[in-house]
Formats: C-alpha cells, sequence, structure tokens
C-alpha cells in the first residue's frame, strides 16, 4: 500500500535562457502571433469584481466548477477551447459561453477575447509516467506553447499551468522552457520581465483536503504591474476520509467470502482481488479489528497490486475509463458521483456521455479544490494582500 509524501521536489537548476522554438514550434508563428494584437498599456488596475476566466484544455471545465465558491470575486467562464468532441458535448450542455475548436487554429488567437485570467492544463498524455513519454516529439507536447502565445498577447492578470509529475521528473527540460518562456514576457512599457512565475508538486491528498494520491505541477505567472509580487503557495489541510465521498446507498459486504464467491469477470481482476482481500486480512489480524472495519480502494487492472485502505490510488484517464477502481469492501466499482466526489467536483452536472468517458475526462481533470485553493492564494498576490 503505498502512501504518497508531501515533500516538494526540487527546483530544476539554471540553465541558459531558450527559445519557445525549442518546443518545436517555429519562431516565426509565435512573432506573428504575437504581433496581431497591440499589447494592453500598463497601469496598476485592482482585480475586478468579476475576474474573467479563458480556459485552455478545457476537458469537463474544471476550471470553471474550481472558482464558483471564492469568497469575494466572482468568476465567469469567457472561453473554452477544447479539440474532443466527448469533452465539447459536455461542455456544451454545462457551460453556456463561447467555445472554440483548435488552440492552433490562427482563428482562434484572432477571435478569442482577452480574459483577466488564463488556465490550462495541457496535454499529459505525452508526458505521463504511464503515456509514451514522448514529449515534445509526440505534437500534443507543444500545444502549450499556444497558451503561452494567448499570454504574450493579451497579457492576462493570472496564469495557472497544471500537468503531470513526470513534466518535471522525465521531462524537466519542456518544464524549464515553459518557466523561461513566461519569465521572458515583457512588460511593454518598462521592458521589464511581465510576469512573477513560481511552480509547485501539490498532492490532492495533502493539498486538496481529497482521499485522491493525485501529484501534478502546478505552474503560477501573475503580472507584476511595478510591484513585486508575494505569491504563497497554499499549505496541507487536514483529508477528508473516503467513506464520506461514497454514495449513500452504498451496502458493504457481510464477508469478503461473499466477493470470493462472485468474482469479477477477467483474470487480471480476479488476482487483484484475492491479493487484496489477502493483504486486508492480513492488516486486520495485526491490528485486531474486523475485516470489513476498511474501506479498501483497488485497481483491477493493475499488472501489480495498487490498493489502499486510505485514499483513491491515482485516478488516470485509462483506468477513469475502464471503471478499474473499486470499493472492495462494497464488491464494485466506484460509481460517476463518487468518482466526481474524489476529484472535488460537483455532483448535479448534465451528465450527457457515457460512464466510460466520463471516467476517463475525469482521469485528466484538475482536482478542483486544489485549484480553487492555489486561486485564492494568486488573487491575494495580484492585488498585494498576503
Amino acid at each position: 500500500m503505498r502512501r504518497p509524501s508531501a515533500k516538494s521536489s526540487p527546483t530544476p537548476r539554471k540553465r541558459k535562457k531558450r527559445n519557445a522554438h525549442m518546443l518545436g514550434v517555429p519562431a516565426v508563428t509565435i512573432a506573428v502571433a504575437a504581433a496581431s494584437v497591440a499589447l494592453p498599456t500598463t497601469m496598476f488596475i485592482a482585480m475586478p469584481q468579476t475576474i474573467t476566466v479563458g480556459s485552455f484544455f478545457t476537458g469537463m471545465a474544471g476550471c470553471h466548477f474550481s472558482c464558483q465558491d471564492i469568497p469575494g470575486r466572482d468568476f465567469a467562464t469567457a472561453f473554452w477551447v477544447e479539440k474532443e468532441s466527448v469533452a465539447r458535448k459536455f461542455l456544451n450542455a454545462n457551460l453556456n459561453v463561447q467555445g472554440f475548436h483548435d488552440v492552433c487554429d490562427p482563428s482562434f488567437l484572432a477571435d478569442a477575447p482577452h480574459t483577466d485570467f488564463v488556465i490550462g492544463g495541457f496535454p499529459c498524455q505525452t508526458f505521463s509516467q504511464n503515456g509514451r513519454k514522448a514529449g515534445i516529439d509526440d505534437p500534443r507536447g507543444v500545444l502549450v506553447v499556444f497558451l503561452l502565445i494567448y499570454v504574450r498577447r493579451s497579457l492576462p492578470r493570472m496564469v495557472l499551468l497544471e500537468n503531470v509529475k513526470n513534466l518535471m521528473m522525465a521531462h524537466k527540460e519542456t518544464l524549464i522552457d515553459i518557466l523561461t518562456i513566461l519569465k521572458g514576457i515583457k512588460d511593454p512599457e518598462t521592458l521589464q520581465p511581465a510576469y512573477f512565475v513560481s511552480f509547485r508538486v501539490l498532492n490532492s491528498m495533502t493539498h486538496g483536503g481529497i482521499p485522491h494520491h493525485r501529484e501534478r505541477v502546478y505552474i503560477v505567472a501573475i503580472r507584476k504591474l511595478r510591484r513585486a509580487i508575494r505569491f504563497v503557495w497554499p499549505g496541507p489541510i487536514p483529508c477528508c476520509s473516503p467513506a464520506s465521498l461514497l454514495d449513500r446507498d452504498r451496502v458493504k459486504l457481510s464477508s469478503y467470502d461473499v466477493l470470493l464467491n462472485n468474482m469479477p469477470k477477467g483474470k487480471t481482476a480476479q488476482n487483484n482481488v484475492r491479493r487484496a482481500i489477502e493483504q486486508v486480512r492480513s492488516v486486520a489480524q495485526s491490528e485486531g479489528k474486523h475485516e470489513m472495519h476498511y474501506l479498501p480502494i483497488v485497481d483491477l487492472h493493475s499488472s501489480a497490486l495498487n490498493m489502499s485502505l486510505e485514499y483513491l490510488p491515482c485516478l488516470t484517464e485509462a483506468r477513469g475509463r475502464a471503471r478499474a477502481f473499486w470499493s472492495l469492501a462494497h464488491g464494485g466499482p466506484l460509481s460517476t458521483r463518487e468518482l466526481l466526489r474524489f476529484q472535488a467536483f460537483p455532483t448535479d452536472l448534465a451528465i450527457n456521455v457515457s460512464a466510460q468517458q466520463i471516467g476517463g475526462m475525469l482521469g485528466n481533470a484538475f482536482t478542483c479544490s486544489v485549484v480553487r485553493r492555489i486561486v485564492e492564494q494568486m488573487v491575494r498576490a495580484a492585488e498585494g494582500r498576503t
């Protein structure tokens, strides 16, 4: 059973400045896009009461739902951009705002309105430990550059990017390129760096209050506007129990013998159930508790046992689509509403796609509670509050 560490990873060593074209996008593309629209004039401006949001690689709109309950400010999604047809179908049912199809389309850069806040979880599959790990050799690996082009053109007050932890571990140069590009954006009046930039790895379980072991790299950029920015990353908070996120009509098994006599289909799934039950029984015996005292969550599709008594192991697109995570004590897969709660999403969404599709989308989504806490701190820093 894996227990995550709350320790932050070290900052990458400094390197010589790299250009955006190192991410695989021709420099002329960036130059033309940046010059196509006049840059706004720099001045000190308090954050508006209603903060407009531009959402990139929107997926199932975790950015929108993350900002709904932030005290003292209203957030209004001004546009979203998403290429996947399933996600677009979901977004059209849940967000009544302008949508764009392709971040690479020149019409997007021409027509997307200015916003106060830009947020995007750029495609992670090419950087993921479980994916191809192709990095910028995969076309999806350079899509973030088009978000950076928009930032360079529009100069929003705040920018928040998110990706898998492996971006820092195995694709450190890409991370450094992104940081370098953000730090290299100049204030059009002072010609000094326009943004304060910082990044950190946060776990949804330690920083989102959700029992979900999900480590992600978060990159923050905040307009300086002639001021020193004092941004403080949110600290650890207590985590709720897995039981509090399960459906109330769930009925626990009386014994794991019931499950052993009614196994799921597939050899891998059956092996994982047997190994999980053996481990739970071993822990129960050593702690002097009944075997049904625990609420273990197990990945039925893993080649090696992937289970925890305390949290949901990291939900990925593949595992979410396959509905691979089971509540062992209940003898069945986590429901759509339960998966929504483990990502801190509201459960009253308009679900107009299949259970497999929504599961896959949740595997790619933000943990809303983590993003909410980061954005709160970003607003405080942008306004000069500490």
